[in-house]
């Protein structure tokens, strides 16, 4: 898988997860969201969408197998996504958790509370 197939699962997945918190905060999010990352050397780091995916890209044929995501706060209109990266090896594409099948290292969660601030 390259970069940009990669970049687009995750804009995929993260779009699921904005949608799923729009529906429950009934307030309008859009893609312009920034990620808190957990993992690849960050401990909760704010990056952009496009750094976040430089870390979380292991490489064509490697992926990491979990990266949880959820809509986090929203701040000002604009989301923020928690994304945690397993601590697991990286591997295959096929030992992913995949669920459902096509999300690949994804895992989209529910947060029980998202922080909204205007």
């Amino acid at each position: 898988m390259t970069k940009e197939d990669f970049s687009a699962l995750f804009l995929k997945c993260a779009r699921q997860a904005l949608a799923d918190a729009q529906r429950r905060l009934g307030v309008p999010l859009s893609d312009d969201f920034e990620v808190e990352l957990h993992g690849a050397g960050l401990s909760g780091e704010i990056v952009s969408r496009e750094r976040a995916v430089e870390l979380m890209y292991a490489g064509e044929n490697l992926f990491y197998i979990c990266i949880d995501i959820a809509v986090k706060a929203v701040i000002k209109g604009k989301a923020i996504l928690f994304t945690r990266i397993s601590g697991h090896e990286p591997s295959s594409f096929e030992r992913t958790w995949n669920t459902p099948p096509g999300n690949g290292p994804f895992i989209i969660m529910e947060a029980l509370n998202i922080s909204v601030v205007d």
